[in-house]
């Protein structure tokens, strides 16, 4: 990979990780108050839920926040950092695994 490639990935990285942090705060933003209403009429679920989709809207939003910091090293450097590899994948593994079982889970009831 030349450095002009890795630099260009880098402002991909940046732009996709603005789009994930920034959607994941925004829709946090908007959907706690009617997570959290007090009447229940706007949310059917549960509160453990609700903590659950926001633990994962976090999940997705840091994965946001480090693909903006690999991206800026990246466009610094010219270069892929792999340690900053090896902690986004090991960011994803829990959401990829949480896919997966609930898809087993689904499946089974």
């Amino acid at each position: 990979m030349t450095m002009r490639s890795a630099r260009a990935g880098g402002w991909v990285s940046v732009v996709v990780g603005i789009l994930l942090a920034g959607g994941m705060a925004l829709l946090a933003w908007l959907l706690v108050p009617l997570m959290f209403d007090p009447t229940g009429e706007s949310f059917n679920g549960t509160r453990l839920m609700a903590y659950g989709i926001l633990a994962l809207f976090a999940l997705i939003g840091m994965i946001g926040v480090l693909g903006i910091v690999a991206g800026m090293r990246r466009i610094r450097t010219g270069r892929v950092d792999m340690q900053v590899r090896k902690v986004m994948l090991w960011l994803a593994a829990p959401l990829i695994a949480g896919a997966a079982i609930f898809e087993l889970v689904d499946d089974f009831l």
